[in-house]
Formats: structure tokens, C-alpha cells, sequence
């Protein structure tokens, strides 16, 4: 059953991942073609939190780490990544 467990929040993860960097992908495009400042914002924020999903499976399946400190680490970085999308739909003007 643990096993089980593992793989599925593997997969889980690796989901998340695909379509996260799916998603930057479209929004550099879009800033590239736009040269809007909110979309590279919303490219960095769309970034961080996917390095947060990549720095959990990390420190559980490399480092050994406990979940919920992994997990911790996780949630500050997704924190950060939608302050920062936030601030690319209200902070960056023109």
C-alpha cells in the first residue's frame, strides 16, 4: 500500500510539472510577442511554483526528508510564486 502511495504522489507530481511548464511555456510566447511586463511576471510566478513542486519530490525522494517539512518547503515557494502572480494582474502597470 505504500508503495502504492509513492507512485501515486509521483505521478501526481510529474502531472502537476508537465502542465505547469505547458503553461510557462504559453505565457513566455505570449510575452515575447506582447512584450508585456505582467506576462513575463506571471511566467516567473508560474515558474517558482513548479520549482516548488520540483524541490518537494526532492527533498522527499533524494534528501530523506519528512513530509510535512518537504511540504513546507513546497508551500512557501507556492506562496511566493502567486504573491508574484498577483502582483502581475494588479502591481505592473503598461
Amino acid at each position: 500500500m505504500i508503495a502504492f502511495n509513492g507512485l501515486m504522489l509521483f505521478a501526481s507530481e510529474a502531472m502537476i510539472i508537465v502542465l505547469g511548464v505547458l503553461i510557462i511555456y504559453a505565457s513566455v510566447r505570449a510575452y515575447r510577442r506582447a512584450k508585456g511586463k505582467s506576462m513575463l511576471a506571471l511566467s516567473i510566478g508560474l515558474s517558482i511554483m513548479i520549482i516548488g513542486s520540483l524541490v518537494e519530490e526532492v527533498f522527499l525522494a533524494v534528501l530523506g526528508y519528512p513530509i510535512i517539512e518537504a511540504h513546507i518547503v513546497e508551500n512557501f515557494l507556492l506562496a511566493t510564486g502567486l504573491l508574484v502572480i498577483v502582483y502581475s494582474l494588479y502591481g505592473i502597470r503598461g
